[in-house]
């Protein structure tokens, strides 16, 4: 199921989210990770399928993880989103491994990323 996997986004971004990408797909599934799905797997998060707009986050980032797109639409949907949404979303894919993480430790890994390459630059 081709799915975009969100955290730490309020219902007015998921909605904007959802009316940017609609103009290239429609088959697009959206799942919400709240806080207490932290120690589940991501895989775990995907199967649950849900969607969830009324949540608080205790991150202050906001996540995409694409599932089970093509590459050459992650392109499109990275410029969309960026422009339209907020251009500080961490965005990642799904891989073998990152499917049997738990939340919390693929999100540490995340933000791990984002200060290397903000220090990095």
């Amino acid at each position: 199921m081709r799915s975009f996997v969100l955290y730490g986004f309020s219902p007015k971004e998921i909605e904007n989210i959802k009316n940017t990408i609609r103009f290239i797909s429609s088959n697009i599934s959206y799942i919400t990770v709240e806080d207490c799905d932290f120690d589940k797997t991501l895989k775990e998060v995907i199967d649950e399928n849900k969607f969830n707009l009324d949540q608080e986050f205790n991150l202050e980032e906001r996540i995409i993880i694409f599932h089970e797109i093509f590459p050459k639409e992650i392109d499109v949907y990275l410029r969309l989103l960026k422009k339209k949404v907020n251009n500080k979303i961490i965005f990642a894919t799904t891989t073998e491994n990152s499917l049997t993480m738990k939340i919390k430790d693929l999100f540490d890994e995340f933000m791990e990323e984002r200060r290397y390459f903000s220090k990095n630059k």
